[in-house]
C-alpha cells in the first residue's frame, strides 16, 4: 500500500471503517469478547451497522452473530424505533409478564404484545444462572419489545434479524393481521398470551 492510498484510508470521515483502524483496536477492551482479535468480523459488523445509520462502536456492542446471521439486540432495536419517530413502551412489566405497546409515527392506533414467564419456560429459556432467571423483568421486556417491533416496525430493521442473543429460541410463527385467539386457559392465568394485531393504515 502506497502512502497516498494509506492517507486516503485514514480520512477522518472514513477512519472508523478502515482496516488499519480496526487492526489498531482489535485487541483492546473497547471491543467485545465475541469480536476481539477478529478484525474481519469487526469490520463486517461496522459496515452492516453503517447501513442502518449506527456508529462503529455501537455496532460492535449491539450486533451479534446468531446461527450465522447478524442480529441486533433489543436495546438497539428500541432505540432505532424511537429514532425513526415511532414510540414503544412497557405497559405492564413484572417478573412474570411484560406487555409492550407501540404506535407508529402519525398514527393513534396501538399495537400490543405480551410475553410471559410461562412462555419463556415453554421455549426452554429458563436455564440455570441465565439472564432469564437473574433478570426476568428485563428479559421479558426484551422479548415482548422485539416481537412487537417485528410486527409493527419491520422497516426500521431492514438489514438484520431482530432477536436478542440472550433470549434466542426457535422463531415463533409469523402473525397475519387477523384476530388471534388466546391460549385455552383461564383469562387470569399468566400463561395467557395477549396479542392484539396492528394493521398498517392506508397511505
Amino acid at each position: 500500500m502506497n502512502n497516498d492510498t494509506d492517507m486516503a484510508l485514514l480520512d477522518i470521515a472514513e477512519a472508523p471503517f478502515t482496516w488499519k483502524t480496526v487492526r489498531a483496536i482489535e485487541n483492546t477492551e473497547f471491543v467485545p469478547k465475541e469480536y476481539r482479535g477478529k478484525p474481519d468480523k469487526m469490520l463486517g459488523a461496522m459496515m452492516l451497522g453503517r447501513e442502518s445509520g449506527i456508529g462503529p462502536m455501537t455496532s460492535l456492542n449491539n450486533i451479534h452473530m446468531i446461527d450465522g446471521k447478524p442480529a441486533m439486540d433489543a436495546e438497539l432495536q428500541v432505540a432505532l424505533v424511537h429514532q425513526a419517530g415511532h414510540d414503544i413502551w412497557a405497559e405492564v412489566q413484572t417478573d412474570t409478564e411484560c406487555t409492550a405497546v407501540g404506535v407508529r409515527a402519525g398514527s393513534e392506533r396501538e399495537g400490543r404484545y405480551t410475553f410471559t414467564i410461562v412462555m419463556a419456560e415453554r421455549a426452554g429459556l429458563l436455564r440455570p444462572n441465565s439472564s432469564w432467571t437473574k433478570y426476568p423483568e428485563s428479559m421479558l421486556w426484551a422479548r415482548a419489545a422485539t416481537q412487537l417491533i417485528r410486527q409493527m416496525f419491520p422497516d426500521v430493521l431492514i438489514s438484520m434479524h431482530n432477536y436478542d442473543p440472550d433470549e434466542l429460541a426457535p422463531p415463533e410463527p409469523s402473525v397475519e393481521a387477523v384476530a388471534v385467539s388466546p391460549s385455552p386457559v383461564a383469562p387470569s392465568d399468566p400463561s395467557t398470551e395477549t396479542l392484539i394485531e396492528w394493521e398498517p393504515e392506508d397511505e
